[in-house]
């Protein structure tokens, strides 16, 4: 009851309710009712409150100080207080986390700049509790000093959520650092991701120049995140002017990059061999990604509704949806200068007699490739395939090559990494996912070797939720003692528990003959992955409903 009438104080701050309000915070007992009596005395006494609470500057409860703290920095300039505050913060490293957490509201309800770099501390505190306060504090205290720090802070699954509502409070005072951290790779993926998205919640002319003007050879996860969001810009604020020149630009690339990987796939498949599935992949979801990227940005000044659906028929497997999307691109770009580009490019067809050797000589350039992704792939494929190229191996590829100067950048891949992506890409329960996304999968995975005869999981165990992807080796699933199936390299244990958390309803060992060598996926570690790549999210719920469709088919339900 106390809590609920001392927040009502504000909204009737009458001085008879000094003396009870003085009574509760001298009253030992719960914290949070004393604090906020301290608090409320200088609503009821705004000419005396200071003079009241400087008894309780130095009360052992952290809440009550930090209050009177406030009260006394804000309607005064307290000598004694402010000597009191920064003797805490001078002490800050060895003061418990209740204290931390304390310090971290009162600094953010004092908005002053000389408690910034003491804030930014707080940001790094190894406890939880205390960063998540300390962000909101940020956020209250609007020192754009203190938007480097937090952007450092969107790699932090624990408070992202924090991080990214305090950065958006900053508005146009977050654009800069949030463009420089969106094409520093030295950040790392998992921070940059999130920066479309803040940019889009922004959503000024400023956040949208920063999408649009950002590195357009960066990872083509991020480029796809980024033109999205910008379409999410231009839906929700009509009246925020993107550069269309600098658009179309942006398209034109797009384009290109497209002919070009479109080419790449022709040659890969002028051969029948099925070593290739993983890399024509690859070049197939580059191809697809450019196609987006440039519709989306069509979209921009072109009419949203109708370019995604343009979208949604040219990326889709249906070949009447397909062909409605071009007729409704045709008409949407009558007089329009790219559509000659677009029509020119997604109409053609290719009727040149298909020759074994563009294929090989499509891997060799492949090899060479800015992208690493492509690049790490490429190499291992020429080593599987066990052929080195030759000089005529690099003439004559089909279609255009990409420039070097539109490649994505990168560093090597580690070969570890490429050797699971081989090992996921026939994992059905994966399939349909861009190859980026399998590599984003395989960097959370972790090689285990399994001794014969050891269990993976017993039937009914409720804390095990880890997927087991197998590379060498067998293993054998019993339910109730009984044999239910043999599990061979390429196929998965653990799939219903990793994805409903339940008990294991069979138990998984391996066989006796021979130890197994298997991927392990851990479950929490992939739903936050989901969080972070919604498309990995959908491409995984249309596995499994294709999956439960099946089984409805299969049993006539």
């Amino acid at each position: 009851v106390r809590p609920a009438a001392l927040a009502r104080v504000p909204v009737h701050p009458d001085a008879a309710l000094a003396a009870p309000l003085l009574v509760i915070a001298r009253t030992p007992g719960a914290r949070r009712p004393r604090a906020e009596a301290v608090r409320a005395l200088a609503r009821v006494q705004p000419g005396r409150a200071a003079d009241v609470v400087t008894a309780f500057l130095d009360d052992d409860d952290a809440g009550v100080a930090c209050a009177a703290l406030e009260v006394c920095l804000r309607s005064r300039n307290d000598a004694r207080a402010r000597e009191r505050l920064q003797k805490l913060l001078d002490d800050v490293a060895t003061l418990p986390p209740s204290w931390r957490r304390e310090l971290a509201r009162l600094l953010g309800a004092l908005h002053e700049s000389r408690y910034t770099p003491a804030l930014a501390r707080l940001l790094d505190d190894a406890e939880d509790g205390v960063r998540t306060l300390a962000i909101d504090a940020a956020a209250r205290a609007g020192d754009p000093a203190l938007v480097d720090p937090l952007v450092r802070h969107l790699g932090d699954v624990r408070t992202r959520a924090a991080v990214a509502h305090a950065l958006v409070r900053f508005g146009d005072g977050a654009v800069g650092a949030l463009s420089t951290a969106l094409d520093d790779t030295s950040l790392g993926l998992s921070v940059r991701v999130h920066i479309p998205r803040l940019l889009q919640r922004i959503g000024t002319t400023t956040a949208a120049h920063a999408l649009l003007f950002s590195n357009p050879r960066d990872n083509a996860y991020l480029q796809a995140r980024i033109a999205r969001a910008l379409g999410a810009i231009a839906q929700a604020h009509p009246d925020v002017v993107i550069d269309r020149q600098r658009t179309d630009e942006a398209i034109g690339r797009r384009l290109v990059a497209y002919s070009a990987y479109d080419g790449a796939l022709r040659d890969l498949h002028a051969i029948d061999e099925p070593r290739l599935h993983l890399l024509r992949r690859a070049v197939s979801d580059r191809r697809r990604q450019n196609l987006g990227i440039a519709v989306d940005l069509l979209s921009l000044h072109r009419g949203h509704d109708e370019m995604q659906r343009v979208r949604a028929g040219l990326l889709g497997d249906d070949k009447q949806a397909h062909s409605d999307a071009l007729e409704l691109l045709d008409a949407a770009l009558v007089a329009d200068p790219l559509r000659s580009d677009f029509l020119s490019l997604l109409d053609a067809r290719d009727d040149a007699p298909v020759k074994p050797g563009r294929a090989t000589s499509r891997i060799a350039r492949l090899c060479e490739s800015k992208d690493p992704l492509l690049r790490g792939i490429a190499r291992a494929t020429a080593h599987r395939l066990a052929r080195p190229a030759s000089a005529a191996d690099l003439t004559n590829p089909r279609g255009t090559a990409l420039p070097a100067s539109f490649e994505l950048l990168g560093d090597d891949m580690a070969d570890e990494l490429v050797e699971r992506l081989f090992i996921l890409e026939d994992v059905d329960l994966f399939a349909g996912l861009y190859a980026d996304d399998l590599l984003t999968i395989a960097s959370i995975a972790t090689e285990l070797t399994v001794p014969a005869g050891q269990f993976l999981y017993r039937e009914g165990d409720v804390d095990s939720t880890n997927l087991y992807i197998i590379v060498d080796g067998v293993v054998e699933l019993t339910r109730q003692g009984r044999p239910v199936l043999t599990l061979r390299p390429g196929e998965t244990a653990g799939q219903v528990s990793f994805l409903d958390k339940g008990p294991r309803p069979v138990t998984a060992r391996v066989s006796a003959n021979a130890s197994a060598r298997m991927l392990v996926i851990e479950r929490d570690a992939f739903l936050d992955l989901m969080a972070d790549r919604t498309s990995l999210m959908h491409a995984f719920f249309d596995v499994l409903a294709r999956r439960l469709r099946a089984l409805i088919e299969k049993t006539g339900g």
